[in-house]
């Protein structure tokens, strides 16, 4: 068995939480608009067509 030792949170800062998103997004741009035509784009083109 593992266990985990919880240190002290560190505080959150809602810049950082913007800057590391978009950081993932850019960084797999291909991705991120590969998985929206999937998710969004292919659903309205079979409804719509």
């Amino acid at each position: 068995m593992t266990t985990a030792a919880l240190g002290q949170p560190g505080r959150f800062e809602i810049g950082r939480v913007f800057n590391t998103t978009f950081g993932v997004i850019t960084r797999n741009i291909g991705l991120c608009v590969g998985l929206a035509l999937l998710f969004s784009g292919l659903p309205t083109f079979l409804i719509f067509s």
